[in-house]
Formats: structure tokens, sequence, C-alpha cells
């Protein structure tokens, strides 16, 4: 059990609460089919646009689906940049499900009197997904690197998400699958990091060393944490 008093728990979102039936790679490949695209050319030139588009420097799903197109080699009109988009929301958002402890876990934090954050790297697309999903009004204080303009490790995604959440670093549990060095990141900070390794997450624990727990599953969490408003 953590021996100190929480306050609020902070999450990651894809591989903790959600995850993409049949992994990342698969659904690229649709994508490309769907969208007419040679695959091999068309993930080669998705990675290139990543970086920029986790950060919001390429806020607009259109705009980087012409940038992936250009990529390509191609001079795409803005008429085959939709095409893209509508492509990769046909693959994808259909393919998107829930954890199944997911939404009974957040249930029993939120009765418990714990804040929620969600601290995830990741594009435009997934702000609707939020929503899609019913995730969105579950947490109290919502930061993704995509608005913020920077990525996971960085303070200020963590701490960002503190503030909002009003509490102290040390006060709050972070909870992910060990992408973008995030165990790293709350532990430089004092927040408990405790990973998730559970099936289609993107790391597994063999391969992550840095955290202060381990779980299965995220109903695991709920034995972590110490009696709200306990004296540890």
């Amino acid at each position: 059990m953590i021996d100190r008093p929480i306050k609020a728990i902070l999450f990651d979102m894809y591989g903790t609460l959600l995850f993409e039936e049949g992994g990342l790679e698969f659904r690229y490949e649709e994508v490309a089919r769907r969208a007419g695209l040679d695959v091999d050319a068309f993930i080669i030139a998705r990675d290139l646009s990543m970086p920029e588009s986790l950060t919001g420097a390429i806020p607009d799903a259109v705009v980087r689906a012409e940038i992936i197109l250009k990529d390509m080699g191609l001079e795409p009109t803005e008429a085959q940049g939709r095409r893209l988009v509508q492509a990769e929301e046909d693959t994808k958002l259909p393919a998107v499900l829930l954890y199944p402890a997911t939404i009974p876990t957040l249930r029993a934090l939120r009765k418990n009197g714990y804040g929620l954050g969600l601290v995830s790297d990741c594009t435009c697309f997934w702000r609707p997904v939020l929503r899609r999903m019913d995730l969105e009004s579950r947490f109290d204080a919502i930061t993704l690197s995509c608005e913020a303009g920077t990525t996971k490790p960085d303070p200020r995604m963590y701490l960002t998400t503190c503030e909002a959440l009003g509490a102290k670093p040390e006060e709050c549990v972070f909870v992910g699958d060990g992408g973008s060095n995030e165990m790293q990141g709350a532990r430089a900070l004092n927040i408990v990091a405790i990973l998730v390794d559970q099936e289609w997450g993107v790391s597994r624990q063999s391969e992550h060393l840095d955290h202060d727990f381990c779980i299965g599953d995220l109903s695991e969490l709920l034995e972590l944490l110490p009696p709200k408003g306990a004296e540890i």
C-alpha cells in the first residue's frame, strides 16, 4: 500500500484507460488501404508528422493529412486530405475500446473523493474520442500534449494537472503503461508512479524498472491507495 496521503490520481490514456483492438500497426495498414495509399510509404510519412502533431504544431487533422501525402511525394488536394482523415476515423474509431476496469475504477475513485486528472501524449484526434467514450466528463483536469504544446516527461504536463486539481505532486499518483518515459517523469516530481501492465499497452513491466508499483489492471489500483483522509 502507498505510505503517504493521496489527494489525486493522474492517468495516462492510451494503453491505460483504452486501447485499439488489434494494435496500432494493424490500424495504420488498414487506414492506408482504405485511402488507396502504399502502406509502407504511408506509415513512414505518418511517423514523420507525429512529433509536431503531438505538440499541436500541426493542430488540424486535414492539414496533417496533406503533410503526410506531401511527404509521400504526392501533390494532395484538400479533398484528398479529407479522404485520408475520413479513412482514419472510419478505421480507428470502431476499434477504440475501454479496458473493462476503466469505468468502475474511475467511479470508485470519484466516490472515495479523489481528484481525477488525465495526462496524455496525443494528437487532436483524441479529444473527440474522449467525449465519445464518455471519459471527458469523468476527469476534473485534462492535460493533452496537443493542447499543452509539450509532451511527457516534461514536468509541465504533470504540474499543470496537479495545480488544476489543487494537489501537490507528492499528494498525487500517476498511473500509466510506461510510454513516453512517463514513469521517470512522474517520479522526478515525487509523484507515486504505478505501471499498469495489461494487454495492448505500449510497454510491459520487464521493459520498465523505474516505477513504484505495478498492477495488472486498473481495479488493483484501489487496493494500493491508503484510506482517504487517513493519517499515514
